[in-house]
This record gives C-alpha cells, sequence and structure tokens, in this order.
C-alpha cells in the first residue's frame, strides 16, 4: 500500500491510495470479469446496485448505490488493449471535490495477474485537513472490497473451466 496527499494549505488536497493484489487467473479473464460494471455488487459488500444508464463501446455510465447512503453517477472506461481501466464519480458530495480510481493489470504468469488500484480523492481545503482520515477510509475500503474481487474472479475462473 502506498499513500500520499500533497496540496497547499488554502488549495484542495488530492490523496492517493495505491493497493496491489494477485488473482490466479489468465490476464484476459481478470480483465473482462472485473471490468463486468453490472456485476460490482457481487465483487463489492458496499454495494447493493448498479444501474447502467448508458454503455458504448469501452464507456459505461452507471448509477451506482450503495447498502448505506445515496447513490451516485460514475463512468468506467475500460481500455483492454492497455489492460487498465479508470472510473470518475460524476457527482461527489462535500467535502469531497472528485473522486476516481485506476485499475491496473499486469500478467505476471500465464495464470496469474497482478491488479494495482490507484484511489484518488481531491478534498475541498475549506473542511480542514483531512487527507489522513481520507486515506485510512480509502485504505480500508479497499481492504475490504480486493479479497471480494479477488474470490469474484477466481470463482468465475473455475466455473468457466468446469463448462
Amino acid at each position: 500500500m502506498q499513500i500520499s496527499a500533497v496540496g497547499p494549505a488554502r488549495e484542495p488536497l488530492i490523496v492517493t491510495v495505491a493497493r496491489s493484489f494477485v488473482v490466479n487467473v489468465p490476464l484476459r479473464f481478470a480483465f473482462e470479469v472485473a471490468n463486468r460494471v453490472e456485476d460490482w455488487p457481487k465483487m463489492n459488500p458496499t454495494c447493493r446496485t448498479v444501474e447502467i444508464l448508458e454503455s458504448q463501446g469501452y464507456r459505461t455510465r452507471f448509477r451506482f448505490t450503495p447498502r448505506a447512503g445515496r447513490g451516485w453517477t460514475s463512468s468506467h472506461y475500460a481500455h483492454p488493449y492497455g489492460c487498465f481501466s479508470y472510473t470518475e464519480r460524476h457527482d461527489p458530495v462535500s467535502p469531497i471535490a472528485a473522486f476516481q480510481y485506476v485499475r491496473i493489470y499486469r500478467e505476471l504468469s500465464p495464470r496469474q495477474t497482478e491488479i494495482t488500484e490507484e484511489i484518488t480523492c481531491q478534498l475541498l481545503a475549506e473542511h480542514g485537513r483531512l487527507e489522513q482520515r481520507a486515506a485510512s477510509a480509502i485504505n480500508e475500503h479497499a481492504a475490504m472490497v480486493q479479497p471480494m474481487i479477488k474470490a469474484h474472479v477466481e470463482r468465475c475462473f473455475a466455473h468457466a473451466a468446469v463448462e
């Protein structure tokens, strides 16, 4: 895990948390399954539903509804040739000014893939110095969700191998 925060006291603060995990499946399979936005409730215990609003090529606009709190709209871009994806929240709630994450997929072996998530949150400076609290919350959430993503992707692979 890597955490960084930048920004002068009077400007928005940017917090980035980077975490990696390994799934025991081929690169292309991991990329395909992890980027099925409609299946995110199966991989994220904080997600109640995902409603696809628009899907065109590698871009999906969707409404994410958490189990607690109100939902939001985001866009997800999956780039299969570069093996990365990018998700951006459209309507963050204060003190968050912007929220995005990038997933980078890297083949470790023919049946093992590393997934690195770089989660970035821009905080409004008028709410004080919240970067450490934000970094801790992002890190805790990723620590909870990443094992669920791993389990889901590996379960899908095992199921596909049986068929």
